[in-house]
């Protein structure tokens, strides 16, 4: 099968996969196969995908006329914002940010404001979508 495709397709391929393995997990082994430059371009590829997702999730929660004046925002901000700091605790290169999606809603909130929310939410899932998963 590997004679249909070129090297660096294989490696593209790999590379899907490979994004989710710590570097410090590579042994000398898999670092040898790999070669130096294909090591320092994953390695690249990990830590510009996380400084993306970070500048993702740094980004404000989306605002319009009601929810400028609207009392309950500053709760539904609140809402976004710890499950914000919750998911940065655990983002890894691989992740799509789909830990979002799991948040409590429980509450007296404004139901526009939720509106903004799912809207930051969806923003958020299409940029991180967008980022490069490969070499």
């Amino acid at each position: 099968m590997a004679c249909f495709f070129k090297f660096t397709d294989l490696a593209k391929i790999a590379s899907i996969k490979a994004i989710g393995v710590p570097s410090d997990e590579w042994g000398q082994e898999s670092r040898t196969l790999m070669g130096k430059r294909a090591t320092a371009r994953l390695e690249n590829l990990q830590m510009t995908h996380l400084i993306a997702l970070r500048e993702i999730l740094g980004q404000e929660m989306e605002m319009d006329e009601h929810s400028a004046g609207c009392g309950r925002r500053g709760m539904v901000e609140e809402v976004w914002k710890r499950k914000v700091t919750e998911v940065e605790g655990h983002l890894t290169p691989e992740s799509e940010l789909f830990e979002l999606l799991d948040i409590d809603l429980r509450g007296g909130h404004c139901g526009e404001c939720f509106v903004l929310l799912g809207t930051t939410i969806q923003r958020c899932l299409y940029k991180a979508k967008e980022l490069p998963r490969s070499v």
